[in-house]
């Protein structure tokens, strides 16, 4: 915040922007992860594809 407390800065509101949309794509990765569990169990990753490192969230989530 800014040192008279009332106005954010640009920089803060962009932090503030970029942190909520992390959390929001962490949080949709969970609920993705947890529906593939949900159809295929404990081999849900070998059921959604070849998966090295990493997920491709969007070619999972269009799978379900």
């Amino acid at each position: 915040m800014s040192l008279l407390g009332g106005e954010k800065s640009l920089g803060e509101l962009e932090e503030e922007k970029e942190e909520a949309t992390t959390r929001a794509q962490i949080a949709q990765q969970k609920e993705i992860e947890a529906e593939a569990k949900r159809r295929y169990g404990s081999d849900w990753k070998k059921m959604l594809g070849d998966v090295h490192s990493g997920m491709d969230w969007d070619a999972v989530k269009f799978k379900l």
